[in-house]
């Protein structure tokens, strides 16, 4: 049987002297209470790319003084089989025939053949007038994802003209470049190209937008959309791209990144070259007075 250890005495709790006072050095100190202003919360970067429509050029050109209006109406050529060899001869004369047809099939996985073919035969549908001229009011998104239909309508135009049943006028969204996806870049500028090479074959005039004047349409359009219940879910900064479909296009906001900011949460988004920044509410802040910590 082990023997109890004998205790030590300087281990044993020592008296308390009712007259020493606690060293304040102890004592717990108060948290002193943190302003709204000054909380840390998480801003969020954003990427806008997307897609635009007619509807968005068609208010950029009033906004420019064009006096566009829409109009629906149809135009017919006669003797599709004529005008059908018309077009491939004024093609090969010129050397585009070939051009364009690598061009469609690796954009649109279709030949020169086949657009000829419906050119010829189908009805043409312009989008407005603008006085006595056919207009056709040719998105930037268009023509990159849809270059074998913007092909056709251009031989149509020009056939159109040569018989007399109108004149034609192309407007072009090239202002919207910068904005589209980064995919789609490059296939608008491959198509662009071609499509002005032909409407000089054709005599059919173009005319392209200015890029202020759209970036000023497209960020007022952007502002227009509830941007907190957008970017950001049960009050946190989305984590994936986030497409909104609206009236005048598609919008994608992909996030790049948190950062700490005071007070409020902040949205500052990426348009390419510029950055705006929004509070909650979309109301726009100087980027030089997002406070980050």
């Amino acid at each position: 049987m082990n023997p109890t250890p004998t205790p030590n005495p300087q281990d044993q709790p020592k008296p308390v002297n009712p007259t020493q006072q606690p060293n304040p050095l102890d004592q717990p100190k108060p948290v002193n209470p943190v302003s709204q202003n000054d909380l840390t919360v998480q801003g969020l970067r954003v990427s806008v790319k997307g897609q635009d429509d007619s509807r968005l050029l068609l208010d950029a050109l009033q906004k420019m003084g064009k006096n566009v209006q829409l109009q629906h109406s149809y135009f017919k050529l006669d003797n599709p089989e004529q005008a059908e060899q018309k077009m491939r001869d004024k093609l090969r004369k010129c050397g585009l025939y070939d051009k364009l047809d690598e061009l469609l099939r690796t954009l649109s996985g279709r030949t020169i053949e086949d657009v000829i073919d419906e050119a010829a035969y189908g009805r043409r549908y312009p989008d407005g007038v603008e006085g006595n001229t056919q207009i056709e009011l040719k998105a930037a998104h268009d023509l990159a994802d849809h270059f074998d239909r913007s092909v056709k309508q251009m031989l149509q135009d020009g056939l159109l003209q040569e018989q007399s049943k109108a004149t034609f006028k192309w407007y072009i969204n090239t202002g919207f470049r910068d904005f589209l996806y980064d995919n789609e870049k490059a296939e608008f500028d491959k198509a662009l190209s071609l499509i002005k090479q032909l409407a000089q074959v054709m005599g059919i005039p173009i005319e392209e937008t200015d890029a202020s004047i759209v970036k000023e349409f497209w960020e007022q359009r952007i502002r227009s959309l509830p941007l907190a219940t957008i970017l950001f879910v049960n009050g946190k900064p989305i984590t994936s791209p986030v497409t909104v479909h609206t009236d005048y296009g598609d919008v994608t906001f992909t996030p790049l990144g948190t950062f700490p900011v005071k007070g409020n949460p902040v949205m500052c988004l990426n348009f390419g070259e510029t950055v705006h920044c929004y509070d909650k509410n979309g109301n726009e802040i100087n980027p030089a007075n997002v406070i980050m910590r």
